[in-house]
């Protein structure tokens, strides 16, 4: 097992609360670290190959390349979450999909209690706990009773909106205008 810098000096503390976690060797790496940069993983690997040169932490040139390491991470992270807030009208699930994972508390559905008092923990019995909820909540009611609507036009019958012309051209601009990453409703477009 190849241990880091860091460990052999006994300094893990600093180790883990400073350097991310990043494996060289791959490509995975870009996947959990989202807003590491090429210069940022450049500067950690130089970082590295000047304390494998030195074996020393206290090493002028080690203390250098760890600082500017992390002064490459701190700015990586700062121009990822800048650009990420300032395309957040164009790209929310970007957006809410970091803070999401920068949580510190994950949301999770606890137990529920039923209509007869008992205690429900499993997941299938809470899925069907909400079905039996959705269902009581959402149904149709038939048609033999729709109530009349009443007219709430006062003005003189000669200024009523009667006819209304909706051009093609009018259609397709509003529908170009729909967000993409919105969920789709019931006629399934986005809103």
């Amino acid at each position: 097992m190849r241990v880091g810098p860091c460990l052999r000096e006994g300094n893990w503390i600093y180790s883990i609360n400073m350097c991310p976690r990043v494996r060289v060797q791959g490509e995975r790496w870009r996947k959990e670290i989202l807003w590491l940069m090429h210069k940022a993983v450049k500067m950690i690997k130089r970082k590295y190959k000047v304390y494998r040169k030195y074996r020393d932490s206290k090493h002028p040139a080690c203390i250098r390349a760890d600082k500017q390491a992390h002064r490459e991470i701190r700015r990586a992270k700062y121009n990822f979450e800048r650009k990420l807030a300032e395309n957040f009208k164009r790209d929310t699930k970007s957006f809410y999909a970091y803070v999401k994972s920068k949580a510190k508390a994950k949301i999770n559905v606890g137990p529920l209690v039923n209509k007869d008092g008992e205690v429900i923990s499993l997941a299938k019995d809470i899925s069907e706990e909400f079905n039996k909820s959705f269902i009581s909540v959402f149904t149709n009611e038939g048609n033999e009773s729709i109530p009349e609507a009443k007219w709430m036009y006062k003005g003189p019958t000669d200024e009523q909106l009667c006819d209304l012309e909706i051009t093609e051209e009018q259609v397709l601009s509003e529908l170009e205008r729909l967000k993409d990453d919105k969920a789709a409703g019931a006629d399934d477009l986005c809103a």
